[in-house]
């Protein structure tokens, strides 16, 4: 009971922090699944005779070949077409028909494949504040659909209210399948043992909500830096101060008034106002994490990260060579060829497509060379879960269902968002595509 509440009152504390933060930066979003983020710079050769690795459908299928459950109804409640942050027609759940769009045509065939071999039916109930309509749902005992779709803080809001199923105890959920994703598991199971919120390749704005690393390629050749940013990455050398360095030396008065503004200046970086608080994370710093005991701890006071934050301050406030504001001023002036390096949530790329010049992805740089891998902040307010409030009444066959949506989800709308949406639409060159994954792998969740 006393850990209970424990847990009870620090996440209501920690999560209203998450969730203040978040609103403030993500002004204009799949964790990534654990295959799509992984690094693949070793290829391999593999001959005709070599039994082809079954794929998430194949694996689905055969799991539940002989279920039937008589077209009953799985209920899913979340945000409308145009709700959250998607775009107008946009939703990640449901739709009637194919309309040609690659990533909304996915979700449909999604639908249908589960549809068809469990013999059920997936019914959207579509609200723009899923979480007060759980809340009462749970509070009247209505009932009134099965699992949720909302924000991450929000979800885990309501967690820290009693209003949600651990999922670690629907034994129809393996939360270390591949179509899950794993940072989410690892960083938001409490007691080893807890979780109630979970994403995967049956969602996409846990990777829209990942932060990366823009630049504009022209004005990086104009400027003649030795580096070939992209192989840097690729060698496990893109580091925070090969980065600083670059930084410092572009920004540059142009006018002549003795000061540097976002409007008609060059600058080397620009972030917005929560700009420490997304670096702290290439430095494999948090502010909370969950321990090995599984308990959450507070980081934000101990030493490494009071000088990871010290070192930040000094590049952000003292080298008057950063513009730290408005989203909207900064990515003006990356369309306009003046900043050399743009950063914002991966999702943020629809806002560049009608820029001229090119440009190219990066995943954050890392705090050291020796670090094993990239890091960067992902928003808790774009980052999409799912849920089961308590009045589930029947939770082992809704996990099936759900688990079964994701494993479909792995080979349908993960391709189509990597494949086609970022990949061909969005994304310029072949080398910022490599980048995806390093970028999708990079994810660091924060309580």
């Amino acid at each position: 009971m006393k850990r209970s509440i424990c847990t009870v009152l620090v996440l209501a504390m920690l999560m209203l922090c998450s969730a203040a933060c978040s609103n403030s930066s993500t002004t204009n979003d799949n964790g990534t699944n654990q295959s799509a983020g992984e690094d693949t710079n070793s290829s391999e050769t593999v001959s005709a005779d070599t039994e082809a690795e079954p794929t998430a459908s194949d694996i689905i299928r055969q799991r539940h070949a002989d279920k039937n459950y008589n077209g009953a109804e799985f209920r899913i409640l979340g945000f409308e077409n145009g709700g959250h942050s998607y775009q107008p027609e946009e939703n990640e759940i449901w739709y009637e028909e194919e309309n040609g769009d690659a990533l909304h045509d996915a979700v449909y065939q999604r639908n249908r494949l589960t549809e068809e071999l469990l013999n059920v039916k997936i019914t959207p109930v579509f609200n723009n504040d899923p979480i007060s309509i759980l809340k009462n749902s749970v509070l009247s005992n209505d009932n009134s659909f099965d699992v949720a779709l909302a924000r991450l803080d929000h979800t885990a809001n309501t967690a820290a209210e009693s209003m949600l199923l651990n999922i670690k105890s629907i034994s129809t959920i393996n939360t270390s399948d591949s179509w899950w994703d794993s940072n989410i598991v690892e960083n938001f199971t409490l007691f080893n043992s807890k979780l109630y919120q979970i994403s995967g390749d049956i969602n996409y704005y846990d990777d829209y909500a990942v932060q990366a690393l823009y630049f504009n390629e022209k004005l990086y050749e104009d400027q003649g830096y030795e580096y070939d940013l992209y192989q840097l990455v690729r060698d496990g050398k893109w580091t925070f101060d090969i980065f600083t360095e670059m930084v410092i030396g572009f920004t540059r008065d142009l006018d002549g008034d003795s000061k540097i503004d976002i409007e008609n200046d060059l600058y080397g970086y620009t972030d917005n106002t929560a700009a420490i608080n997304h670096h702290i994370y290439l430095f494999e710093e948090r502010m909370a994490e969950v321990d090995e005991s599984g308990i959450i701890r507070i980081k934000g006071t101990e030493e490494s990260t009071i000088n990871v934050i010290d070192k930040l301050y000094q590049f952000f406030n003292e080298s008057k060579t950063v513009y730290i504001g408005d989203n909207v001023l900064s990515e003006n002036a990356f369309k306009q060829n003046r900043v050399l390096f743009l950063t914002d949530m991966i999702g943020a790329i629809t806002n560049l497509r009608d820029m001229d010049e090119d440009f190219g992805v990066l995943p954050m740089p890392k705090g050291y060379e020796s670090m094993d891998r990239y890091g960067a902040y992902v928003s808790n307010g774009w980052t999409t879960c799912y849920s089961f409030p308590v009045t589930t009444e029947n939770a082992e066959q809704s996990g099936v269902i759900l688990e079964t949506m994701s494993a479909f989800s792995q080979d349908t709308v993960t391709t189509a968002l990597y494949d086609v949406m970022l990949e061909s639409k969005l994304i310029r060159n072949t080398d910022s595509r490599d980048m995806l994954k390093y970028i999708f792998d990079s994810k660091v969740y924060d309580w």
